[in-house]
């Protein structure tokens, strides 16, 4: 039986996100500091907008914050502990925080191969007992300030991708776009 490594931050020094790489090519990482500790996990780019849209919407229900921003940025080197699968957000009002819970990607069995797609119908919807998941999660309190800060930091850091296409929406890389509305 395995055991569930859990972190836990409350209060943390810091909690972030960044990427590493060029537009259209990022690594999408959250980070989070207390004191010499420091845990980066990697996440894909629609966690990090969502979490951040959501913590925006909290933000902004709970009344005037001024956010508790953090100028560093991610630490290097980036040493991954794990990838995000689930997200969790909770609120509590009365004490103002915000309590995050990233769970680990579960490792999907990869053995079988398969010559076409009725193969494919034979494993859709499988357990989620097949998946290798290591129970790893790390959950992070922040006051609301924090949680403020972490949304405008993730809409910057999304801002600042390819811009997107202004007749499909699609993203536009360096080397051009073959939008599918031009045809």
């Amino acid at each position: 039986m395995n055991v569930a490594e859990s972190w836990t931050f409350e209060h943390p020094d810091r909690f972030t996100c960044g990427s590493i790489g060029e537009p259209g090519r990022r690594t999408f990482y959250l980070q989070i500091r207390n004191a010499s500790e420091i845990v980066t996990l990697k996440a894909e780019k629609e966690q990090v907008r969502v979490l951040g849209q959501y913590l925006a919407q909290v933000a902004e229900q709970l009344g005037p914050v001024d956010p508790d921003r953090d100028v560093v940025g991610l630490v290097e080197p980036i040493e991954t502990l794990f990838v995000v699968g689930d997200v969790g957000v909770a609120t509590d009002v009365d004490a103002g925080e915000v309590v995050v819970v990233l769970e680990e990607l579960p490792e999907w069995p990869l053995d079988e191969e398969f010559d076409d797609a009725d193969d494919l119908d034979d494993v859709v919807g499988f357990a989620d007992e097949d998946a290798e998941s290591t129970g790893r999660s790390v959950t992070i309190t922040v006051p609301i300030a924090q949680a403020a800060a972490f949304s405008e930091v993730a809409a910057e850091l999304l801002q600042s991708g390819r811009p997107p296409c202004r007749l499909c929406g699609a993203p536009i890389n360096p080397e051009g776009h073959a939008c599918p509305r031009w045809n």
